[in-house]
């Protein structure tokens, strides 16, 4: 047997508070693939993004983050996805279909987001979703930014791709 290299990444879990009361997160992923009851799911679903996380991560680190991720999924909600769906070679002439590129999530909670982004860093070194073993499932955190407010002092609107003047 012959060992070409060996990778070891830390990965630990210790959410912490955040200063931020609303926040936008932007996340890239590369190609990914989430799954729910069976299904495949190409596109970047909060609740998949948040239980992928938490499964991947529990199960680097052994433990069952799965209550802390349920009580952050009502604070977290899809603000704009630009991705793509494409089909890749995984060997034998079998192709699988995955979606990557770029995504906002919305989060109004501090704990959740403090949940969240703690998730979401150590989800960068292990992965989330289906087929991780053979490349799948790496995103990256690009940002955490405060929510803006409108000059009236309302509800913060998302800026960005795919953000709606005025909505």
């Amino acid at each position: 047997v012959l060992v070409e290299g060996v990778e070891a990444r830390e990965v630990r879990y210790s959410p912490r508070p955040q200063r931020v009361g609303r926040a936008v997160v932007e996340v890239s992923f590369d190609p990914t693939i989430f799954s729910f009851a069976g299904w495949r799911v190409l596109h970047p679903t909060p609740t998949r993004l948040v239980l992928s996380s938490a499964r991947a991560v529990g199960e680097a680190i052994s433990l069952d983050l799965r209550r802390d991720a349920r009580e952050a999924l009502p604070h977290v909600e899809l603000l704009w996805a630009r991705t793509v769906v494409e089909e890749y070679s995984i060997g034998g002439g079998r192709l699988v279909k995955a979606f990557r590129g770029r995504a906002a999530y919305g989060v109004s909670d501090p704990e959740a987001l403090s949940v969240l982004v703690t998730l979401l860093t150590a989800a960068e070194r292990v992965g989330v979703g289906k087929s991780r073993g053979i490349g799948f499932g790496r995103l990256r955190l690009e940002s955490v930014k405060p929510a803006e407010e409108d000059a009236a002092g309302g509800q913060g609107r998302p800026r960005g791709p795919g953000a709606v003047p005025g909505g």
